[in-house]
């Protein structure tokens, strides 16, 4: 019933809206409308005009600045568009570091593959920041061209890079091997077998797999951000499971206290590695076409 009474009303309100727009084209001249319509066709024949410019003939500075403004696609990798100035500042990257970094179709390839699988945002380059901090390319180039520029390059390759990791471990299907230690690890537990056997057999963390997977208490600030966000909200002596770049954790937490004015976690968890990302990322890259509209 509240389905139809939202679409009864969203029929209501664009009826009025659809009245008052012929109501208001009758009452306009013609002189007026003739007016409106060339106006509208000279806007769209300049656009097409640029678009034709921009796109044919040799590339000149100028275009490649007009189309890094507009954030036009200058090309495609795989099932995504390149953008300018993503190009352009991938681009100045390597002219300044070399062989330091990535070569650009590279960089590109990476985009490509991370297409439809994660997302970088403004806010989550911003946070990235405090764990480049002790990068020495990083940092070096942010001397030379300023945070931004480095965020935006060697930030955004870094978080593309952590977050397919993440996403690669919450995926069963690339590692069955180790999705099927985890359902083994997360049954025994589940059935009442201990933390010590469990962690002890089947755990890869070599910190704490002898400690029954006792982390100890931990301040989760400085704990990874995608294992940090996701045990942070979880509740007590409930069995989880945490996705990060290292690969699955099967986690509990068993108390939360402060002490000086910092939380801290007391944690039981096993750790199982992911084996394989580096491998499946380079052939995923390797795949990957590239189609330029520029010459």
């Amino acid at each position: 019933m509240q389905t139809n009474l939202i679409g009864e009303s969203g029929g209501i309100i664009f009826s009025k809206l659809k009245s008052r727009l012929m109501n208001h084209l009758e009452h306009m001249s013609l002189h007026r409308l003739i007016k409106l319509l060339g106006a509208v066709f000279l806007i769209v024949l300049i656009a097409t005009g640029g678009v034709l410019w921009l796109y044919s003939g040799k590339t000149s500075e100028l275009k490649w600045s007009l189309l890094a403004s507009l954030h036009l696609p200058v090309g495609k990798v795989g099932g995504s568009y390149m953008d300018a100035n993503l190009v352009h500042e991938y681009s100045d990257l390597t002219s300044l570091l070399g062989s330091k970094v990535p070569a650009l179709g590279n960089m590109l390839a990476l985009e490509a593959v991370a297409h439809g699988r994660v997302t970088v945002s403004l806010e989550a380059l911003e946070s990235t920041k405090k764990e480049l901090e002790i990068d020495e390319l990083f940092q070096k180039i942010a001397k030379v061209r300023g945070d931004e520029f480095a965020l935006d390059t060697i930030g955004r390759q870094y978080l593309l890079n952590t977050r397919l990791s993440t996403w690669y471990a919450s995926q069963a299907s690339l590692e069955p091997e180790l999705s099927t230690r985890v359902k083994q690890a997360y049954t025994a537990l589940g059935n009442g077998q201990s933390w010590t056997s469990v962690a002890s057999q089947m755990s890869d963390d070599t910190a704490t797999k002898w400690f029954a997977g006792d982390t100890g208490y931990v301040d989760l600030s400085q704990a990874l951000p995608e294992y940090r966000d996701v045990v942070s909200r979880l509740q007590l002596n409930t069995l989880s499971i945490v996705y990060s770049r290292y690969g699955v954790h099967m986690v509990e937490v068993r108390e939360r206290v402060k002490h000086e004015g910092v939380e801290l976690t007391k944690l039981q968890e096993v750790l199982f590695r992911t084996q394989n990302f580096d491998s499946w990322l380079s052939k995923e890259m390797r795949g990957q076409v590239f189609s330029w509209y520029l010459q």
